[in-house]
């Protein structure tokens, strides 16, 4: 195979990966809409998905950005809705690493969406950190992975929290 089919390949592969996000958060947008309480949200979840589609990276994908983009409120995220939110989001991520590596590329490409707004990923960053949805080796794992579109303006948003993050945790205080 060529470098050039390789490519193509390749291309397609993600059209057909992003297109199935797609499908699957605008779904989940409409529920995250509707319902108020997360238990209404775990049931049509559940009525509408099965257990192997859940488990999928497209899955996950699209319950992150959809999650988070309900918190988006009047253009200000509101974290005490994310914390309400946040079952929904050990449900399905499971502490399964690669759902968690995948949930912090779809935070990622929601920030490319909202165009960067300053201190936007960040906050959701410290959230799911604060709230361990994503353990630390998966954050350095998603710094040192750049496979998506604007990866470098993300960590460089970023340099905060990890310069925090690579602190040694000192218990003596």
């Amino acid at each position: 195979m060529s470098k050039r089919e390789a490519n193509e390949t390749t291309e397609q592969k993600t059209c057909s990966f992003d297109s199935k996000v797609e499908q699957i958060e605008n779904r989940l947008n409409e529920l995250f809409k509707s319902s108020v309480e997360n238990k209404d949200i775990f049931d049509k979840i559940e009525s509408e998905y099965d257990p192997p589609k859940c488990d999928s990276k497209e899955f996950i994908r699209a319950l992150v950005i959809s999650l988070c983009n309900s918190c988006y409120i009047d253009n200000k995220f509101d974290a005490d809705l994310f914390k309400k939110r946040v079952p929904i989001l050990k449900k399905f991520i499971a502490n399964k690493k690669d759902h968690e590596l995948e949930s912090l590329f779809a935070i990622q490409a929601l920030d490319y969406r909202f165009n960067h707004q300053p201190g936007f990923i960040r906050i959701i960053f410290d959230l799911i950190y604060d709230e361990d949805i994503v353990c630390e080796d998966v954050f350095q794992a998603w710094r040192a992975e750049d496979r998506e579109k604007d990866h470098g303006i993300c960590t460089n948003s970023l340099r905060t929290f990890f310069d925090w993050l690579d602190v040694p945790y000192n218990d003596s205080n």
